[in-house]
């Protein structure tokens, strides 16, 4: 009996600590039902993947521009017009990630790490997406979808059923994202088929615990059997690019001790920025015809000086196969199900691929990429529609002023893309019809520049970008090239959820016919 009155008085009284910590938010408007002691937190509390997106999205619908929302006594902040947008997403008061993005484990990874971590990182990094680098990856990318095509031709014409073309995006990006991250042969080692569950594991894991706040403590969520799966995948995964990783830093070293050309005497030298270069034309790492692999990268560029550690490198590598991976395949699998539901918008796009292909001879260059406009703005408008990366969380390390209220260090801020990319206050009166035209030059020009976030924006920006839309192109463009799209799954349709990005609330179906 005393232990009960003394669990809850300890909790009445971290109850009254918050409201009083908390108190700036009290003028803040609120979403209802606000329920005493819980907020909102029932609205989430316990709730299956698509419950909470339905419930997200409900809640910023009711709001304007600025409003909060209560977990117990905790308030997130929660704005929705792009003025405040764009100055979360620069102001160095906000370039934080709350404590959920730690769930990864990539303490050190540009998604995740804090921010002078991510500072440093992100300086040393920006120069291994640049467009000679990301042009040297065309190959991979067409290599990839031609296998992707191979396979999805076994299931196209005829009667055959529809299939769910995220089965077939999905390897495609992973092959991609594993190939141009450790090297073209790293799905053909052993150990391969575990290491991809192992993510696949991982993954759905985090994305369970970051919506369900029962599991965020690790005294709890440590003793719970996703915990135990989580850390038996982990062990695998890791032993498996580990020895990647030691196996390219040992061929780096091995370059660094004794590469004498015996041609022209090219010896190691350091270019002005401190970087390893390799004088003489036949080194990989100056070939920018031969694919620029991240992981021989982070061997060779200096980190504040210093060279990245096994664990920095880990954790970069990690970074990109979770980032780069599902959000491609599932970003692509969005864009032909909106192609299948809108022929006409479809057919005027295979007749672009048809034309550009032509003209270069099916090969792909970044000029050949650059010529498909119109499956660019498709591809955008996929992602206004349906942006994978659907939410976005910043902490403030310091205060920042939003309209009349001051928000003080610590608070966590919540970015709503999915709504923001329907406001009809920037996007029109059509915001929830599928219209390519939204990003013709004229209208883009004309519309707010942080009313579309796709890839988040500011300083923290996605640095794959360019290397997602490339990729993307590729993909679609020889969809487009191969196969009629078709659908049964009418657009007025389309439901989503959410796991660790968002997802379709069902099976992207999709009939293939081949073209001839």
């Amino acid at each position: 009996m005393v232990t009960v009155v003394l669990i809850a008085c300890g909790v009445l009284a971290l109850y009254v600590y918050c409201r009083v910590k908390f108190r700036f938010a009290d003028n803040i408007p609120s979403v209802e039902p606000l329920r005493p002691f819980f907020g909102n937190g029932l609205e989430f509390a316990q709730k299956n993947s698509y419950d909470i997106f339905r419930n997200i999205t409900h809640a910023f619908s009711q709001n304007k521009r600025i409003f909060k929302l209560c977990f117990g006594p905790i308030p997130v902040i929660c704005p929705t017009h792009p003025d405040l947008i764009q100055k979360i997403m620069n102001d160095p008061a906000t370039l934080d990630k709350p404590f959920v993005y730690n769930f990864m484990r990539v303490d050190r990874g540009l998604l995740t790490a804090e921010y002078d971590t991510w500072r440093v990182h992100r300086k040393a990094l920006n120069p291994t997406f640049n467009t000679r680098i990301l042009n040297s990856f065309i190959p991979i990318f067409t290599d990839c979808v031609s296998k992707m095509i191979a396979n999805m031709r076994a299931h196209a014409g005829g009667d055959r059923k529809p299939v769910n073309v995220l089965e077939f995006t999905s390897p495609c990006t992973l092959e991609m994202i594993c190939r141009t991250s450790l090297g073209g042969s790293v799905l053909e080692r052993e150990g391969k088929q575990e290491f991809v569950e192992g993510l696949e594991t991982i993954l759905h894991n985090v994305g369970l615990r970051m919506f369900n706040a029962n599991l965020y403590p690790d005294f709890v969520y440590n003793y719970t059997r996703f915990y135990k799966k989580e850390m038996a995948s982990r062990k695998i995964c890791y032993a498996f690019t580990d020895k990647v990783i030691e196996e390219k830093r040992k061929e780096f070293e091995k370059k660094l001790r004794g590469m004498v050309d015996s041609n022209n005497n090219s010896v190691v030298a350091s270019d002005e920025n401190g970087n390893v270069v390799f004088d003489g034309e036949e080194d990989d790492m100056l070939n920018y015809k031969k694919p620029q692999i991240f992981v021989d990268q982070l061997l060779t560029i200096p980190n504040d000086g210093k060279p990245f550690t096994h664990e920095e490198i880990s954790d970069q590598i990690y970074t990109m196969i979770a980032a780069g991976n599902e959000t491609s395949a599932t970003q692509a699998a969005h864009a032909a199900l909106l192609l299948a539901m809108h022929p006409e918008i479809q057919e005027r796009a295979a007749d672009e691929v048809r034309e550009v292909l032509a003209d270069s001879d099916g090969e792909y260059t970044y000029e050949t990429l650059k010529r498909l406009v119109y499956l660019e703005r498709i591809i955008k408008e996929s992602q206004r529609l349906c942006p994978v990366a659907a939410i976005y969380g910043r902490k403030a390390i310091a205060p920042i002023q939003l309209d009349e209220f001051l928000i003080p260090k610590g608070t966590i801020l919540l970015l709503n893309v999915f709504l923001l990319h329907r406001n009809k206050e920037f996007w029109g009166p059509n915001a929830d019809l599928f219209d390519p035209d939204h990003f013709l030059p004229e209208r883009v020009k004309q519309r707010h520049p942080y009313a579309y976030l796709p890839f988040s924006g500011g300083p923290r920006g996605c640095i794959g970008s360019r290397y997602a839309m490339m990729s993307l192109k590729v993909i679609l463009s020889q969809m487009l090239a191969n196969f009629r799209l078709t659908t049964d799954i009418p657009y007025e349709k389309m439901e989503f959820k959410f796991k660790v990005s968002m997802h379709l609330a069902y099976e992207h179906r999709v009939k293939l016919e081949p073209r001839h």
